[in-house]
């Protein structure tokens, strides 16, 4: 695998990225986590900021992107995801790039056998399971809070057939893209923060202890990143083993996000958790993505069962349970 993006596919990434911070910056994100429009106007985010982001995600052509199609369109999803979580986008992004047979986007559910939780539920139609089997959102109740405005307790009807490994592990790491484009966002501003922040007459910037934690946080992302493209690359060239690949990036991910958002909250101090900072809309807007549709402990859980049953390819070879001489199991970096 080389780890460059095409140049066709990095210049998409930057392009999306600068248009939707400009168009956009945290105006949304602000008018879906209070309720309030910023400023007014279809930009801001009007009676719902959703139909704002869908218009930008039209104008990005995010429909006329197909991850299942080939690596590359694979990883231009990705970047889009990237670029939709930098700004916190209240939209579902990998859900809309992930569309099933019929054409309608669907989003990955822990059970179908009792009411699950759903984000953006009443812009969905189908859920699918981590082993595929696929159900119809037949009613949905509102649960909104404060880490969401758009979720909802759904109740399923399941359907016939089964969606593939590739569908559900291709949703995983979509969702771990925008996450880490957040995690980006994040430490772009702790490093803003203490670059500007003086403390006994320097900045805090200065000091060796914040600088390794930034490091540290910059360091968590760039891993994440790396293990997202490798994730992608593999979907393609061992697609018997995605959904392993997948569930460890998201607990890569699951990861991150503790230690970033940890650093980030620390060194911003109380202004980390004031409104009037873009950090706690970005602490926010991501916390669906980390708890739906397993939290850590239950990633963890479902990794190692899906790796009890199946094994996976580790740097030394295929690691087999069970099996004598077999390598040990390597942790994602």
């Amino acid at each position: 695998m080389d780890p460059r993006l095409p140049a066709e596919i990095d210049e998409f990434g930057r392009s999306t990225a600068e248009m939707l911070r400009r168009r956009t910056g945290f105006a949304l994100a602000r008018a879906a986590q209070t309720g309030a429009a910023e400023g007014g106007g279809a930009e801001a985010g009007g009676e719902d900021p959703r139909a704002a982001a869908a218009e930008l995600l039209s104008a990005i052509d995010a429909d006329g992107i197909d991850p299942r199609a080939t690596v590359e369109e694979a990883l231009a999803a990705a970047e889009l995801c990237r670029a939709a979580g930098a700004v916190v986008l209240p939209a579902p992004v990998a859900q809309r790039l992930c569309r099933d047979e019929d054409g309608g986007g669907f989003a990955v559910v822990a059970s179908l056998d009792a009411p699950v939780v759903v984000d953006h539920a009443d812009l969905l139609d189908r859920v699918v399971t981590l082993d595929g089997r696929r159900g119809r959102i037949a009613a949905r109740t509102p649960i909104a809070g404060k880490l969401s405005r758009y979720a909802a307790e759904v109740t399923v009807e399941p359907l016939d057939g089964e969606a593939a490994p590739l569908d559900v592990a291709l949703w995983l790491n979509l969702q771990a893209a925008y996450v880490n484009g957040a995690l980006e966002t994040a430490v772009a501003l702790t490093v803003e923060h203490t670059s500007q922040r003086r403390q006994f007459g320097k900045p805090l910037s200065s000091f060796q202890s914040l600088r390794f934690q930034v490091v540290e946080a910059s360091l968590a992302c760039r891993g994440l990143l790396q293990l997202l493209r490798f994730s992608l690359w593999r979907l393609h060239e061992a697609p018997d083993d995605t959904l392993v690949d997948a569930l460890g990036l998201r607990l890569q991910a699951q990861e991150a996000a503790r230690r970033v958002l940890a650093v980030a909250h620390q060194l911003h101090g109380a202004m980390g958790f004031a409104n009037e900072h873009d950090l706690p809309f970005v602490t926010r807007g991501i916390q669906t993505a980390l708890r739906l549709p397993l939290d850590y402990e239950a990633t963890t859980d479902a990794l190692l069962r899906r790796v009890d049953a199946g094994g996976f390819d580790t740097l030394y070879g295929r690691f087999t349970p069970g099996v004598v001489g077999a390598p040990a199991p390597t942790t994602p970096v």
